[in-house]
Parts: structure tokens; C-alpha cells; sequence
């Protein structure tokens, strides 16, 4: 079994269909989605078409989360893009109500078992899905990520 872990994908088509040739050339069929499939670029509507046409397992990062906070009005759009461009407008204009339903349906958290291998999927890290796993992350905040439940932990949401 091969698997391809992609995180912070950001309405990225470009990078997401090179990475996507890459792991179907390596014999990958399930992909496990760890968040921000929207936000920075344009092609929201793109990545998700090309994502919901493969076997994926997906979580909610705080992309999806903001954009959820805009469509029920505790957030201006505004002060999404001007921090963060234009990418969650047109994940608003370009995809549908069913599409955005589904965003706002994910969990901010899974655990998906396969082969009797149990994976924790995680946009942050699973003691807080905000925080950011750097390279040079303490031993306590990895040792914080360990799972006597889960066979392998995954985080995103720190774009390495």
C-alpha cells in the first residue's frame, strides 16, 4: 500500500498536478488530505475536481475553517484577503453550495485505518490544530504528537 500525505494545498492546481503525476507514477492510489485545499491561489474549484476524482481521505484546515466563518458572516472577507489574497473570493464565487457543504463538513481531525494500520490525521498538531510544526519543533511538542492509539501521526498547516 502507498499512500501520499498533502497538506496546504491552497487552491494550488499547478503544484497539485505535478505532485498528483508523481504519486500515481509511484503506484500511490489513497491520498490523505490534511487541510487548506483553499486560500493564496485561484483554482479552488480545480483542486477539489481533481482531488474528489481520487480516493482521498480529507480533514478541515483553518483555510476551510475562515472560508466557513465568511459564508456565515462572522467574518469579512476584507480581513481574509488582506492578509491572505484573493483565493478564498473565488473559492466563493467558483464552487458550489454542495462543494462548500462539504468543506464546512470535515472534521478538524481523523483517524482512518487501513491494512490494520491506524493513521491520525491532523491539520495542526493534535494538541492544538492551530499550532505550527517547524523542522526545529521541540522534543516536548513531538513527544505532545505521539499516539499509543494510532500506528503514525500526520500534521500539516506548517507548509514543510
Amino acid at each position: 500500500m502507498k499512500i501520499a500525505i498533502l497538506s496546504d494545498i491552497h487552491g494550488n492546481i499547478y503544484a497539485l498536478e505535478r505532485v498528483m503525476e508523481e504519486a500515481r507514477r509511484e503506484g500511490v492510489k489513497t491520498f490523505f488530505i490534511l487541510g487548506d485545499l483553499v486560500g493564496y491561489y485561484y483554482y479552488p474549484l480545480e483542486v477539489i475536481e481533481l482531488l474528489s476524482a481520487n480516493h482521498c481521505f480529507y480533514i478541515k484546515g483553518n483555510h476551510e475553517e475562515m472560508l466557513e466563518n465568511v459564508s456565515a458572516g462572522t467574518l469579512q472577507i476584507s480581513q481574509i484577503s488582506d492578509k491572505y489574497g484573493h483565493g478564498h473570493e473565488f473559492a466563493l464565487q467558483q464552487l458550489s453550495s454542495a462543494q462548500l457543504d462539504e468543506l464546512k463538513a470535515l472534521q478538524t481531525s481523523d483517524t482512518v485505518t487501513i491494512d490494520n494500520l491506524s493513521f491520525s490525521l491532523h491539520h495542526g498538531a493534535p494538541f492544538d490544530k492551530g499550532f505550527y510544526l517547524y523542522p526545529d519543533a521541540s522534543i516536548e511538542n513531538l513527544e505532545r504528537c505521539d499516539s499509543k492509539q494510532s500506528s503514525f501521526v500526520f500534521c500539516g498547516h506548517s507548509h514543510y
